[in-house]
């Protein structure tokens, strides 16, 4: 059996990126998720892209009343996939003889259970020897995470295809996922060192692990390399007033969190 690695692109939609949820950077991913799209393609892996969708009621439901802020709506311009990795996806999701490319259209954070079993039989049959009965982990070797929002939506379909796929190695790309809430978006990742999931830093700065980050890590026992202090204060709010972590402190944040 022929085993395939999964590019999982999240929510890499208008609305999240210059739109009514949109933050500044976002837009910075678009060159290089487009080219993971095409890297799978070549290599005949799949690739998934997640679309968020909500109807008109939107501002009524559970998530609306705790986010009251309408994006992708269906239909809408803030719904499509944005820039050159929409233009991307499309093509090859319209290509003659796509058997690797799919969309999911979901109304949550993740990828909802019913479209996560057809994601599993769909690979099973795409791989040789498939039969759609198959252990999901069989058949995918290694899913890779990019796009929006790292907090919300890419760590709740993290744990789903975790799921999905238990012997799968999870990878994120730290440089091609984005939030609009830089905190959130470190501690997510600090997360996902107790999900055993693989983070590859390529480009994105050390500054990454923000302020925040370095005074919880002080919580925990560091030294401030401000006043040579150990933090004893578990709300942080003790802490050197003018701290400023050095690139090693930082460094070493990195790597203790990740």
């Amino acid at each position: 059996m022929k085993k395939k690695k999964m590019l999982v692109v999240v929510d890499y939609q208008n609305d999240f990126v210059d739109g009514s949820l949109g933050f500044p950077g976002a837009e910075l991913l678009d060159a290089g998720i487009a080219a993971e799209i095409r890297k799978y393609t070549e290599n005949g892996d799949v690739v998934i892209a997640t679309l968020d969708s909500h109807d008109d009621e939107y501002l009524s439901s559970r998530e609306g009343r705790r986010l009251p802020i309408e994006h992708a709506i269906l239909g809408t311009h803030g719904e499509e996939m944005y820039g050159k990795t929409g233009t991307v996806f499309r093509e090859l999701l319209d290509a003659p003889g796509n058997e690797t490319a799919w969309e999911i259209t979901k109304r949550s954070f993740g990828v909802a259970p019913d479209d996560m079993v057809a994601v599993i039989r769909a690979c099973c049959d795409l791989c040789e020897g498939g039969d759609g009965d198959d252990a999901p982990g069989s058949v995918i070797s290694e899913i890779k995470f990019v796009g929006l929002v790292s907090s919300i939506c890419v760590l709740s379909n993290i744990c789903v295809f975790q799921a999905a796929f238990p012997e799968a190695q999870i990878v994120v790309d730290a440089d091609l996922i984005g939030d609009f809430d830089p905190n959130a978006e470190a501690a997510m990742l600090a997360v996902l060192k107790s999900l055993q999931v693989e983070v590859i830093w390529r480009k994105k700065p050390v500054e990454l692990v923000t302020k925040y980050d370095a005074l919880k890590s002080l919580a925990a026992g560091w030294a401030c390399s401000v006043c040579g202090r150990e933090c004893k204060d578990k709300n942080m709010v003790n802490c050197c007033a003018a701290f400023e972590p050095t690139p090693e402190f930082l460094e070493r944040a990195k790597k203790e969190l990740l």
